[in-house]
């Protein structure tokens, strides 16, 4: 008969019928657990006592279906005791000597399925607490998460990632994770989680440009790791995924900020520059750099290099500046000859003004401009 037919046999079925076999199923186990612990107490006595196997038994029959399987394991087991343990041996009639070890059987059984189900019932408790954490944690992560099989499609998503992506969790499930990813890096992502898969790493985290369902760029920072089975095997993989979207655009704006700074610096031949006082260290932009006839790869240049490059006569005015500046917090406005590479001389105003940085530290940030035409045309006025 195929499995069509004897599904709709059994939903033929009157509801009573029905009803009684899954009444039979939840109440099997007292049987199944009394008739071995009778089986196992038969084979071995006299030399093991028969009350220990069917007090265990009770204790499993109420482990698997409850309070009302264990009364019963409890009720079959005082039953068996009776008749195959206690004299008369082989009748239902008890002995009146016989009476108080039946009697405290009756009450260990009692105690033992009780205890049994109180303890069951705390850990189904504790096991459906936790698995409701665990979905909330799944499910409401601020960041998107998936867990996927080593062929590397997605059979659980969470609500963050389903959004993000604008895919729902079927559609995850029909293709590889790869999918979502720029053609430039499919190949080597899945190069990358096949090295998870086959042991050659731990777990692995990248940034990566994504694809949305309809058709958004999504930068993502994913972290991937591998669940094992006992053996070592793979089991399933976990992908967090972090939107970064907002980071990368606020990346973009400061990269297109520096670059129109530097311009207009190049174009004005203004440098910026900022100087710690508790640490002495200097920073200069790349155009300050050039206007000091600096390398402009080395943005931090040494106090005592600037100093070499100060106009001899000017050096002994301009340290005594420098030494009031770093007690008294005054702003800087002044003009200093500086020393080109070649021994040519630099007029170059020099403008700054005190802060504090979040440390509490006291800062210098100015600019320097070169004026070296403008002081020639003035001497010439």
């Amino acid at each position: 008969m195929s499995s069509a037919m004897t599904q709709m046999v059994i939903a033929q079925q009157p509801a009573p019928v029905a009803r009684v076999r899954t009444e039979v199923a939840r109440y099997a186990p007292a049987l199944g657990w009394t008739a071995m612990a009778l089986a196992v107490a038969i084979a071995l006595r006299p030399g093991v006592d028969p009350t220990t196997l069917f007090l265990v038994a009770v204790a499993g029959a109420t482990w698997s279906g409850g309070w009302p399987v264990g009364l019963l394991a409890a009720a079959l087991a005082t039953i068996a005791v009776d008749y195959f343990f206690v004299a008369p041996i082989g009748s239902f009639a008890v002995a009146v000597d016989q009476l108080p070890r039946l009697a405290v059987f009756v009450l260990c059984a009692g105690a033992v399925s009780w205890a049994s189900d109180a303890r069951r019932v705390k850990i189904e408790r504790a096991l459906r607490e936790s698995e409701r954490q665990l979905h909330a944690l799944f499910e409401e992560a601020a960041v998107g998460i998936a867990l996927v099989n080593a062929s590397g499609h997605a059979f659980k998503t969470n609500r963050q990632l389903r959004s993000l992506f604008g895919y729902t969790e079927r559609e995850f499930r029909a293709f590889q994770f790869t999918r979502i990813t720029h053609p430039a890096r499919g190949e080597a992502d899945w190069n990358v989680f096949t090295e998870l898969v086959h042991g050659k790493r731990d777990s692995y985290r990248l940034e990566k440009r994504c694809f949305a369902k309809d058709g958004r760029v999504v930068w993502a920072n994913l972290a991937v790791s591998l669940v094992r089975d006992e053996v070592g095997a793979p089991r399933f993989g976990i992908v967090v995924v972090e939107d970064i979207g907002d980071r990368k655009r606020a990346e973009e704006e400061l990269r297109r900020s520096e670059a129109f700074l530097a311009e207009g610096q190049r174009l004005t031949h203004t440098g910026s520059w900022g100087w710690n006082v508790p640490s002495g260290r200097i920073l200069c932009s790349k155009e300050a750099l050039r206007i000091l006839d600096l390398d402009p790869e080395k943005p931090e240049p040494s106090a005592e290099a600037l100093r070499q490059r100060l106009y001899p006569e000017d050096r002994a005015w301009v340290d005594e500046i420098v030494a009031t500046a770093a007690k008294r917090r005054r702003d800087l406005d002044h003009d200093v000859r500086f020393l080109t590479g070649d021994g040519a001389v630099r007029t170059i105003h020099v403008a700054a003004h005190t802060t504090v940085n979040a440390l509490g530290e006291p800062e210098y940030m100015g600019v320097i401009i070169d004026v070296t035409g403008l002081h020639g045309q003035a001497t010439g006025l």
